[in-house]
């Protein structure tokens, strides 16, 4: 199985060309796709829907958007792009919000006759504090789900030892750095998994699409 995190920032990097990341969604061939800061009918974006693109483009048919804030007459969030029907999807504010409403989703899917928990979710920026508070809460989340999960996101940060210290299992981890907001040489990006999976290879795509680079990783179990 292949999962993929991306954090898109709404179009911005390619002049609101979506083809351009649609043509590197389809290049990584990922199975679950974690998206963040997509718009949806914003002014910024004039009012175009860039989930229901970059499904039509990428050929993912199963697609779900997970509102984070109203914004400029539209909705930003996240969203989830899958090779396989979503069930029980379900978008959830975490309970210590910041100066930003932040978010994060859970869906269900079946990949290869398994039943998958798969969750996304974009932390807290510039509000440590805050950021700190929704990682032990998707922490304490993950912990408890009874099905293999995989989590992906922009966790906004580079220590994810509220995860480690979890038992819970990081693509992005001490074993490996891969840096996703080169701005910063910084990995804030993350796909989390349960013990049910093994971390077959993970990597990044260097394309200027973004101010991410999106972050992939093959798990088996």
């Amino acid at each position: 199985m292949r999962v993929l995190t991306y954090n898109i920032c709404h179009g911005r990097y390619v002049a609101g060309d979506m083809q351009k990341i649609a043509d590197i969604l389809r290049q990584i061939s990922a199975d679950l796709v974690g998206l963040q800061e997509v718009d949806v009918g914003t002014t910024r974006v004039d009012g175009r829907d860039l989930l229901r693109e970059l499904s039509e483009m990428s050929g993912y048919v199963h697609a779900a958007f997970c509102p984070s804030m109203t914004f400029e007459g539209g909705y930003y969030g996240t969203a989830v792009l899958s090779r396989t029907p979503l069930r029980v999807f379900s978008s959830v504010r975490y309970t210590k919000p910041g100066r930003e409403p932040r978010t994060y989703s859970r869906c269900e899917t079946e990949i290869d006759g398994r039943r998958v928990a798969f969750f996304n979710t974009h932390c807290a920026n510039k509000e440590p504090d805050v950021r700190l508070a929704q990682q032990r809460e998707l922490s304490a989340i993950l912990t408890r789900e009874t099905l293999p999960y995989v989590a992906t996101g922009d966790f906004n940060d580079r220590d994810f030892s509220v995860f480690s210290e979890a038992g819970i299992r990081a693509a992005n981890g001490e074993e490996r750095r891969f840096v996703t907001f080169p701005a910063a040489e910084s990995g804030i990006d993350n796909i989390l998994f349960s013990r049910a999976f093994s971390l077959l290879d993970a990597g990044t795509v260097h394309v200027p699409y973004s101010d991410h680079f999106p972050l992939y990783a093959d798990l088996s179990g």
